[in-house]
């Protein structure tokens, strides 16, 4: 594995959050026989400072201090259920982090780009931090998508209850498609559909869509997101510059003040 790592400069990205340890048990271990991997985390501009220092006083966990990277994601406004912006002051507009998603951009504005073509890097690993017990540049994985010469990879696993908070890979089916581009829908143009590929959270369901299940008694739609992914480097120069966001709702508590009253 470490071998089929060196030969393809098969590198990872990482979307880390929380306190980081684990790049110590893996990437360390790669370091130690001959293979850097480049880890690059997004922080949010909160959590930017502290997660350098606890890098620090880690002394980066046996990782070379030249191939560990931090970058910072972009921001969204907090919005009711009602899309009204809520406000941190009464001319500020309360802001968070947009999600794993804002990755794409993130890579692009922050200057990622240019560092990963000058290392060579032809395949990214990306991964949350919410699943401490992934397999960080899973090699197994890494090779599927290479052999295959995948641009994206993601990686699923069998949802065993409907209950479980997942986001699920399904298809999104869109009819009406200007086939030959000329901007103008016509004739059975409309009656076309096109499969696009989504992830959509466990709570963006109506009620009861998870518990479907087919003839055969089992669920319909199982494949679960791990939150890990894998995208060749001209995948990403492609999609950074115009990627998509779609924003997913998220329901936690907001601090706000009124503007009327400053409370």
């Amino acid at each position: 594995n470490v071998q089929s790592s060196r030969q393809s400069r098969i590198r990872r990205g990482s979307l880390v959050g929380s306190r980081g340890t684990r790049p110590k048990s893996t990437l360390a271990m790669f370091q130690a026989r001959g293979v850097n991997i480049p880890l690059y985390i997004m922080c949010s501009r909160s959590n930017l400072e502290e997660t350098k220092e606890f890098f620090q006083q880690g002394n980066f966990f046996g990782l070379s201090q030249e191939n560990v990277s931090f970058f910072v994601q972009g921001e969204m406004p907090a919005v009711d259920s009602n899309g009204t912006v809520f406000l941190e002051d009464r001319d500020k507009v309360a802001l968070h982090p947009d999600g794993g998603g804002g990755v794409f951009e993130a890579i692009q504005s922050e200057g990622l780009l240019p560092d990963l073509r000058w290392r060579g890097i032809t395949h990214i690993f990306v991964a949350s931090q919410d699943n401490l017990l992934l397999k960080i540049s899973d090699p197994v994985f890494l090779g599927v998508c290479a052999t295959l010469r995948a641009s994206a990879g993601v990686k699923c696993v069998r949802r065993a209850s409907a209950e479980d908070c997942l986001g699920t890979f399904i298809s999104r089916v869109e009819f009406g498609i200007d086939a030959d581009g000329d901007g103008v829908m016509r004739g059975d143009e409309q009656d076309l559909e096109l499969r696009i590929p989504t992830i959509v959270e466990s709570h963006e369901f109506t009620p009861g869509f998870l518990h479907q299940k087919d003839e055969a008694g089992s669920l319909v739609y199982v494949a679960a997101n791990m939150s890990q992914y894998v995208f060749t480097f001209d995948f990403l120069l492609k999609c950074c510059k115009k990627m998509p966001i779609h924003w997913h709702a998220i329901r936690r508590r907001q601090p706000y003040i009124n503007p009327r009253t400053g409370h």
